[in-house]
């Protein structure tokens, strides 16, 4: 829903505000509500909680693979994804062997190619925290006052500011624990975008509902995240 509510704000917003039309006139904007169909109704129809696509394997009955787990970056990290077809965060067989992740990367890299990659997020819940490279080491960081970290800091304060629900920005290995062939990793370091973030959303770690938020909850949660987009919007604009 937050997706969506972003792509509702743009439409809406095109027409009555002036920073909005400058954002659409200056971006183009690539919004994929859902990149996990097959899992997205599986959670509908049989395990609220499935985290996985469907994706079957040859010599063995569990299914799917975490396709956070997927991308093709540092995607053979010891510890910082499951070997086990079973786990949750089951990496696969190969990186990109998921046709959710193979097609979503051969899409970042035609816009790449195309007309070049300014910012990239990647929505999760939950946590509330505003991620940025690297996931895959702790030990491995960006250089000091970099704009990246920057960008996060500004964006973790937004989305704090609309309804004081708190936000924080730092590395994703050191606000979580490593994790090996992610997305934002991918974006950052193989194509190259200025700027890619993981973003959880609504509740903070320890809050009620968990993965389950409160239906009361839901926009809220999406005004936040779009207050925080339309105002790094402004930033990188410049």
């Amino acid at each position: 829903m937050v997706t969506e509510y972003m792509a509702y704000r743009l439409l809406q917003g095109y027409r009555i505000n002036r920073d909005i039309k400058q954002a659409l006139n200056s971006f183009d904007f690539y919004i994929f509500p859902v990149v996990n169909p097959d899992g997205f109704v599986y959670t509908q129809t049989t395990n609220r909680m499935w985290r996985k696509n469907r994706q079957t394997q040859k010599g063995t009955a569990c299914v799917g693979r975490d396709l956070n787990r997927n991308w093709d970056v540092h995607w053979n990290q010891t510890g910082a994804a499951s070997t086990k077809p079973c786990r949750p965060t089951y990496k696969g067989l190969k990186p990109l062997d998921a046709p959710e992740t193979r097609a979503l990367a051969a899409e970042l890299k035609a816009i790449k190619q195309q007309q070049g990659l300014r910012l990239f997020v990647d929505w999760h819940a939950f946590g509330q925290l505003v991620m940025y490279p690297y996931g895959h080491s702790c030990d491995k960081k960006l250089p000091p006052f970099s704009a990246a970290s920057w960008l996060a800091g500004e964006l973790a304060e937004a989305m704090t500011a609309v309804h004081g629900t708190r936000y924080r920005a730092g590395t994703a290995c050191g606000l979580l624990y490593p994790t090996s062939g992610d997305s934002a990793d991918y974006a950052f370091e193989v194509l190259g975008a200025d700027y890619a973030y993981a973003v959880e959303l609504r509740p903070g770690v320890g809050g009620r509902g968990g993965f389950r938020l409160p239906e009361g909850q839901i926009l809220a949660t999406a005004e936040e995240a779009w207050g925080g987009i339309r105002h790094v919007l402004k930033l990188i604009h410049h």
